[in-house]
């Protein structure tokens, strides 16, 4: 399974050796792997509830609570990342397809079958999350168990306990006591950030702060990485390109090592073999619009044996990649005009009847309330699909 990470932080200049900068590089892919990749690997599921947003001294105490007893105890908070989604994302679990990263991961016994990512509506600078991932390892430092924070309590996901993730989780030492808080962290960049989210306000984000890494004579302090993007986090995005401000900040002493702002290529994690584009194709788009909406109708001229619409991830971004998060809904209506399905970004899920195949002659109406014309319509292949067909509003 090709597990490819989100556009990294660009490399800051300092002055490190290849050896160390490849231990970093790949710390922070694995820290960002559950962040990242775990969310696009999910289907859709029921419509998540709404959460309210935590600092890291707020969730962290409850994912200790939870870590305090669990096989017998003695665990260390090594890392913590803290997601900001403009969408609300429901998903059920394949906990066990993160192996494919040369891991050994073993879900929890009493672990979930779905969990949800409340939609973000605050202020991005606050650094508050409606969602916590923390990493926790054990005294030996051969295991290192997942936990989700939301709501005001902490689910236990289970345990990575050898393989390419366990070798560079041990590399990074626990979080000391003395860190900033992710509050601190966002408003130390805020000035830098400030460009960026005046533009795109309905960002994603992520506050990520690691321990320590030691690697034999060389050792790095805590940091937090404050990341805003216009790239979704409910999506695989294959296809599409955003915009990303990236920031490091030492996470004991508050100080910014590093921040830029620019272009990046939305990762891709979808697994699928068949291409999306082969498999369902569009005849022209054609275009009405009243008093109080503007539709934008396209018609299916061809679509696989087998595909259904909850194969589809739906999302609508402006020509700068500043994600739609209300004033639309997207329609199926079949051959006859009954509608099958309809998705609405403030759900983020697919209602009606998702499992029904997609035929020929079914009509894709987005209604919106503004005018969206040069928005860009993408449908994203999962399950066993693997690109996106981009419909240009």
């Amino acid at each position: 399974m090709n597990l490819p990470p989100p556009a990294p932080p660009p490399t800051r200049p300092r002055r490190r050796s290849p050896l160390v900068i490849g231990v970093v590089v790949g710390v922070v892919i694995v820290v960002l792997l559950l962040v990242f990749l775990l969310p696009p690997l999910l289907s859709p599921s029921s419509s998540p509830g709404s959460g309210g947003a935590m600092t890291y001294s707020q969730a962290r105490p409850v994912a200790d609570r939870a870590m305090s007893g669990y096989a017998g105890g003695g665990w260390s908070a090594i890392f913590a990342a803290g997601l900001q989604s403009p969408v609300p994302v429901s998903t059920s679990l394949n906990l066990t397809g993160i192996g494919g990263a040369n891991c050994t991961f073993t879900p929890a016994s009493s672990g979930p079958t779905a969990l949800t990512l409340p939609a973000f509506t605050g202020n991005h600078t606050q650094g508050a999350a409606p969602t916590w991932e923390f990493g926790y390892e054990n005294t030996a430092r051969n295991v290192t168990t997942l936990v989700t924070v939301e709501n005001g309590g902490a689910t236990i996901l289970g345990s990575f306990s050898s393989g390419f993730c366990a070798t560079f989780f041990a590399l990074i030492t626990p979080v000391p006591s003395s860190v900033i808080d992710s509050s601190q962290a966002a408003a130390a960049v805020a000035t830098q950030a400030q460009p960026f989210l005046s533009q795109y306000p309905n960002a994603s984000g992520l506050l990520g702060l690691t321990g320590g890494i030691s690697f034999g004579i060389l050792s790095l302090p805590p940091e937090w990485t404050v990341q805003y993007s216009t790239c979704p986090l409910n999506t695989s995005s294959v296809g599409l390109s955003g915009t990303t401000f990236n920031a490091t900040v030492n996470a004991l002493t508050g100080k910014v090592l590093y921040s830029q702002t620019a272009s990046a290529a939305c990762g891709s994690t979808t697994t699928g073999s068949t291409p999306l584009g082969s498999a369902l194709t569009f005849g022209p788009e054609s275009t009405a619009q009243n008093a109080t909406a503007w539709t934008y109708n396209y018609t299916v001229t061809s679509a696989s044996a087998g595909l259904t619409f909850s194969d589809l991830a739906v999302s609508v971004l402006s020509s700068g990649g500043v994600l739609a998060t209300a004033g639309w809904n997207l329609t199926v209506l079949n051959v006859i005009g009954t509608a099958v399905v309809s998705y609405s970004p403030t759900v983020g899920a697919w209602s009606g009847t998702p499992s029904a195949s997609i035929q020929a002659g079914d009509v894709f109406s987005l209604v919106s309330s503004t005018n969206y014309a040069g928005y860009v319509l993408t449908l994203t292949g999962t399950s066993t699909y693997s690109g996106a067909i981009s419909l240009t509003l």
